[in-house]
């Protein structure tokens, strides 16, 4: 499936590749890191997620299914799109 996030308060599913995966990352808080994770679509989109629980999605090289979900808050960064968060589910679950 197709990652969306041009739409609000929705969720889509997806099978990723992970590009590049990075902890420890400084933002506007020093005392407060958070990770970020690239991924790849089978349909060749990339997207980034920020953790800021300081939790990557995964490692570089691991395939794995994601559950993305938009809030109704629009993204300042694009033009099209709302904020959203990432989580793992296990290779499984949609199949069990």
């Amino acid at each position: 499936m197709n990652i969306i996030l041009n739409q609000p308060n929705h969720t889509s599913t997806a099978t990723v590749l992970i590009l590049e995966s990075v902890k420890d990352l400084e933002g506007n808080d020093p005392l407060q890191p958070y990770a970020l994770t690239k991924v790849i679509t089978r349909d060749k989109v990339q997207h980034k997620f920020t953790n800021f629980d300081n939790k990557p999605l995964g490692n570089a090289g691991e395939v794995i299914d994601i559950v993305v979900t938009t809030n109704n808050k629009p993204n300042p960064n694009s033009s099209d799109e709302y904020y959203a968060s990432a989580s793992t589910v296990p290779s499984d679950f949609f199949t069990s």
